[in-house]
């Protein structure tokens, strides 16, 4: 696995700090966090510093994000408020901080991906489907959520699928791939359809009446189906329902 370094920021307005690099950060929550601010302090460990942390420290009272670059993309690991130094050295510092906004999660993820580990959304356990969104996300929201369909005809068969977030993941990956992101709900969906060139491409949903009842059962939506539907249709996309060779 490839080394990556955290990059820390001061998060206010014209602040004028030069951002620090370490070579590691310890002490953040494993589980995502998404509250603006926990509810306990947290200690955070960093270690390997830069020159310009060797000869100084965090602010007290002030919010820092903390990120890593992975496979070009600088990925946001957690926002923290750091309320004091609590320990110094030349190779480590020690502080006291609120934690908000935290995902190693997502980091993992992306870590895994470049370094060419294939893995699949329903191998893992449920904690990861959100940040499992936002690292596909980050793989194409610089490219305007252009992604490459698998093939020229793609079928959808949910079978097996238990959860909303279960739905998207595999949209996701049946028509862009392993990665592939198709947003969350119908009207990020529909977005993504609409920025990609997917002309040529069919659509197939051989049972309808099967893909019907369980978009029914896992959205609790007697009309999710119908909406769904309308997304290829209104984005011009050809979808086929029951067996393509019907005339």
């Amino acid at each position: 696995m490839k080394h990556r370094e955290f990059v820390i920021e001061n998060n206010e307005i014209d602040s004028g700090d030069t951002p620090h690099v370490v070579q590691r950060v310890d002490g953040l929550p494993t589980l995502r966090i998404d509250n603006e601010q926990s509810e306990g302090a947290f200690l955070l460990t960093l270690s390997g510093l830069d020159d310009s942390l060797e000869s100084s420290s965090l602010k007290e009272n002030t919010v820092y994000s903390i990120s890593q670059v992975i496979a070009g993309h600088c990925v946001d690991a957690a926002y923290i408020h750091c309320r004091k130094l609590v320990f110094k050295a030349k190779s480590h510092q020690v502080y006291l901080v609120d934690v908000g906004r935290s995902d190693l999660l997502v980091l993992q993820i992306l870590e895994a991906w470049s370094d060419g580990v294939v893995l699949n959304w329903r191998d893992l356990d449920t904690i990861y489907r959100d940040s499992w969104f936002r690292a596909c996300r980050t793989l194409v929201s610089h490219d305007e959520w252009r992604q490459t369909p698998v093939a020229n005809c793609i079928v959808l068969a949910p079978e097996g699928l238990a959860s909303r977030d279960d739905f998207y993941c595999y949209l996701g990956e049946q028509l862009f791939g392993h990665t592939g992101y198709a947003g969350t709900n119908l009207d990020a969906f529909y977005d993504v359809l609409s920025c990609n060139d997917l002309r040529g491409i069919t659509i197939h949903i051989p049972n309808e009446e099967r893909f019907a009842g369980i978009l029914q059962s896992i959205m609790g939506d007697a009309d999710y189906f119908s909406k769904f539907k309308s997304c290829f249709t209104d984005a011009m996309i050809d979808l086929r329902l029951g067996s393509i060779h019907s005339p």
